[in-house]
């Protein structure tokens, strides 16, 4: 059921927000706006992208908290809800006692076909916290551990568990890598990087350690080590997709443009005096040559002498010499930014 739900919302940040983005910012312009009103901003316009761009954020962050909290529902009873035990807080006797309760309770006998299946799992959570290796394991892993066939101790079930968590971790940055490559998820590369790895080395030393995180107790303190770190993972996905969705809008880079020195300056200038100069003799050649167009029938050779010298200025202007000019010019430019 989690990773039903962990599917389901990977899938559904590639069309919720924008839709329900468009769907509010629609509602808003017809609520603020009259139809018929001119001052509704027209699409593209700067007011219409950034109205849209904090619904965006807004619509981003409620669907991030309602993905978390539906996978935190989505978690089945852990063995010490179903026997009412506290985690890492209770007593081998308050073990047997709330077992016997609950067969008592739920034994096919009394409850009838409806309590079969509870009846089972309160047999196989009374089964698991009664054998240290099994509770351990379970803590650490969750009934996926029970899934290695050759484990017997708790070393084995370890070393089962961290050898998954690295295939998970390296499937992760993998298809990290393959959002980069193909342009998606770009902005805040590095930060997701970075808090998959603190994220990994967290739980690398949770599943070692017999007793609970405490941070993590006192933030979700009826949930069991495995659990905290399934909310965990689902924490860090839905983030890493929401970033590059709010990341550019809340955080916006400055793309400033390299400062030039005084000396690319003065050749930049040289290049605009050149550039309107050769703008100002064409025009002047083009007026002359019209201006004999009017005055005779018979100047046919001479337009086509006047065009002749346009058309041989035309080709000084992609001479080598210029050329070399304009490389000179970016050799300076990045000399100077360096």
């Amino acid at each position: 059921m989690v990773y039903q739900e962990t599917f389901a919302g990977i899938v559904g940040w590639t069309v919720v927000p924008n839709f329900v983005t468009n769907t509010l910012h629609s509602l808003w312009y017809s609520f603020r706006y009259s139809t018929k009103s001119a001052a509704i901003p027209p699409r593209g316009s700067a007011k219409h992208t950034r109205d849209r761009n904090w619904i965006l954020c807004g619509v981003v962050l409620v669907y991030l908290v309602y993905l978390i909290r539906n996978v935190d529902r989505a978690l089945e009873p852990s063995h010490y809800d179903v026997l009412d035990l506290g985690f890492h807080s209770f007593t081998q006797k308050q073990l047997k006692t709330n077992f016997r309760k609950a067969s008592l309770q739920y034994h096919p006998d009394k409850a009838g076909d409806t309590g079969a299946d509870v009846f089972v799992r309160i047999r196989a959570a009374h089964e698991v916290l009664s054998d240290p290796t099994l509770r351990q394991a379970y803590d650490w892993f969750g009934p996926a551990s029970f899934k290695c066939t050759t484990c017997q101790t708790t070393k084995d079930y370890l070393r089962n568990g961290i050898n998954e968590i690295f295939v998970m971790y390296g499937t992760t940055a993998a298809v990290l890598m393959l959002m980069g490559w193909a342009g998606r998820a770009t902005y805040g590369r590095y930060w997701r990087y970075t808090l998959l790895a603190a994220i990994g080395l967290l739980e690398l030393s949770m599943v070692q350690n017999t007793s609970p995180n405490r941070i993590l107790g006192w933030l979700m303190p009826h949930r069991v080590t495995f659990e905290q770190i399934v909310l965990l993972r689902q924490i860090y996905l839905s983030t890493a997709i929401a970033i590059p969705q709010i990341g550019p809008i809340l955080w916006p880079s400055n793309n400033r443009q390299p400062k030039i020195s005084g000396s690319s300056k003065e050749w930049l200038k040289r290049l605009e005096d050149l550039t309107i100069a050769s703008n100002d003799q064409f025009l002047t050649e083009t007026k002359w040559t019209m201006e004999a167009l009017t005055g005779s029938q018979d100047l046919e050779v001479q337009l086509r002498e006047q065009f002749s010298r346009l058309f041989l200025e035309c080709r000084l202007h992609q001479d080598q010499h210029l050329g070399s000019i304009k490389t000179s010019i970016v050799s300076r430019m990045v000399a100077d930014k360096a």
